[in-house]
């Protein structure tokens, strides 16, 4: 049955080639109920990190990621030259919400927010 599908599939819906997405950005953002210059799509979780961080922060400024989280984060950062201000999740309360607020400031440039937390699983409670 398996090479039956995988015929059934190519010949009718044809075959994406690494790295094209084909009409996926249009599909996902038709289904989201965004515009399509809001969906951003990359090969693998690493990819958009980067992306996001050499975007969005300067070079010395300072990136907030609650620990311990995905390393690529903090791969990233310091990749940027980013100060990395790392509060810490702790089994009595969780997420540290207000150490994080705490840490903002005029030099910060990147919040992470990982929710439920990988690779702890802790969720980041509602307020």
């Amino acid at each position: 049955h398996i090479p039956a599908a995988i015929t059934k599939h190519m010949a009718t819906k044809g075959l994406q080639c690494y790295p094209a997405y084909g009409d996926l950005n249009e599909n996902i953002a038709e289904y989201a109920g965004v515009p399509a210059d809001q969906c951003m799509f990359t090969n693998g979780s690493d990819q958009g990190i980067d992306l996001i961080i050499r975007a969005c922060c300067a070079s010395g400024t300072e990136a907030i990621i609650p620990a311990p989280t995905f390393a690529m984060y903090e791969q990233a950062a310091l990749t940027e030259n980013l100060v990395i201000k790392r509060p810490f999740f702790t089994r009595e309360r969780g997420f540290p919400t207000d150490e994080v607020i705490a840490a903002v400031n005029d030099k910060t440039s990147l919040i992470v927010l990982s929710n439920p937390n990988n690779p702890t699983g802790t969720p980041i409670a509602k307020a």
